[in-house]
């Protein structure tokens, strides 16, 4: 039965294989998201929580919170959700995202947000589903 726990940095490899199964060739460099991994860890207005079932980590979150001039005051972003292939539709992400909905009302944020790459139509199904909108476009440039 998969339980949802805050991640340590022993999760970082199992993580690391969920990112690589998400982003492909476009995963930053292992020691880079290692080192972020461990600031979300020992932050205070980040966060990472995985799916956990029978040892082996599942599905991992990470969201952070920020200002937003939208929804003035805080508001939780989920930056990443990903589900271990095998694993996917077994409710995994279902409860990685209630932890996210129940973390946006532990820090009194007013909203919680998360972007979709377009060939994902799957993962945007669930998120409307779970009362999510389709509310821009986001774009993005590496420097």
């Amino acid at each position: 039965m998969v339980q949802i726990r805050d991640c340590v940095p022993d999760d970082f490899d199992q993580v690391f294989t969920l990112l690589k199964q998400l982003w492909g060739d476009d995963v930053p460099p292992r020691e880079d998201m290692k080192k972020d991994f461990m600031e979300y860890i020992e932050s205070d207005r980040d966060f990472c929580f995985c799916g956990e079932d029978d040892g082996q980590v599942t599905g991992f979150c990470s969201a952070d919170m920020r200002k937003s001039m939208h929804f003035p005051g805080e508001m939780l972003y989920i930056d990443v959700l990903v589900v271990r292939e095998g694993f996917r539709k077994t409710g995994v992400g279902q409860k990685l995202l209630e932890r996210s909905e129940e973390l946006t009302r532990e820090l009194e944020c007013r909203a919680i947000q998360i972007d979709v790459v377009f060939h994902l139509t799957g993962a945007q199904e669930f998120y409307k589903k779970n009362g999510f909108r389709q509310i821009g476009l986001l774009f993005g440039k590496s420097t």
